[in-house]
């Protein structure tokens, strides 16, 4: 399993892959929390792409993406 977090600034994108979901969902509402608005997370797997809404939703409600 890989997801794939990345974000971008208006000098410079990047991105990370990370092997767990839990490890890519905390970097990703890290990357949220610090002000990025442009964050999304990939799920490979799944092929689906979640932006910082979807991320920002379910961690506030709680949940895990998908």
């Amino acid at each position: 399993m890989a997801y794939t977090i990345s974000y971008a600034t208006p000098a410079v994108a990047f991105s990370v892959t990370k092997e767990t979901a839990r490890e890519a969902f905390e970097m990703a509402m890290d990357y949220i929390n610090q002000g990025y608005a442009t964050v999304k997370l990939e799920d490979h797997d799944k092929g689906v792409t979640y932006g910082p809404h979807e991320i920002r939703k379910a961690w506030e409600s709680g949940e895990e993406l998908g």
